[in-house]
């Protein structure tokens, strides 16, 4: 499998005008010139309107409030992804913003030095866009857990206890219903995102992206 060309569209929340992204270069020019944050996109002519400036303000604030809180806490991915070289997208090519929306790393389309994202996270990167282009809502939750199986292989699987320390080690639920929540989540991947998931009972136990079953249709 192979990725030809990668396309990100935007569109100004004030004029609806719509501009795409199809490169480094052109991302860097976007980055520069419009206000592309966390509720709203703005083209450069939309940006100097009085209606937009309050929006642009709150959005400002509402990114320097999450950094914030981003760095106060430790990230429970970097437990169970130590090797992995970047923090936005753990080496899997993608992130979910807080729109809700799958995209493309940012250090990526910056051309900054990268991990080559595995054939798992392609499957992965495609099921996610997949979702997007139908609006279905993309379950953090799911959207962590399979990122997490894409740097898991078969002769490597990521191990059940791990998961459920990764995800529910912070609550107060029971054994049974950390399982089940798993559970559920494993279900969604299957069902929902079509996701070809690897699982072992024997060990070494655990669960991956399997690239080698047959994709479904």
């Amino acid at each position: 499998m192979s990725i030809l060309k990668t396309v990100t569209v935007y569109q100004c929340d004030e004029c609806q005008k719509v501009t795409t992204v199809k490169s480094n270069e052109e991302f860097k020019q976007f980055e520069a010139e419009w206000h592309s944050s966390i509720n709203y996109d703005f083209c450069p002519p939309c940006q100097m309107k009085d209606t937009t400036q309050a929006r642009i303000i709150e959005d400002n604030n509402n990114l320097a409030a999450i950094d914030g809180k981003f760095a106060e806490i430790e990230n429970p991915l970097k437990k169970i992804l130590p090797d992995s070289k970047c923090e936005r997208c753990f080496d899997s090519g993608v992130w979910l913003t807080p729109r809700n929306k799958v995209e493309i790393c940012p250090n990526l389309q910056l051309g900054l030095n990268h991990q080559s994202p595995n054939i798992a996270s392609f499957l992965f990167s495609r099921a996610a866009h997949q979702l997007n282009e139908i609006s279905v809502w993309v379950s953090p939750f799911c959207f962590e857990l399979a990122r997490i199986l894409t740097q898991y292989s078969a002769e490597n699987p990521c191990p059940h206890t791990a998961l459920i320390d990764c995800f529910y080690a912070d609550t107060n639920l029971t054994q049974d219903e950390k399982q089940r929540k798993l559970e559920g989540l494993f279900a969604e991947l299957k069902e929902v995102w079509i996701l070809p998931i690897g699982c072992r009972e024997n060990e070494p136990k655990g669960y991956w992206i399997d690239v080698n079953q047959k994709e479904k249709t």
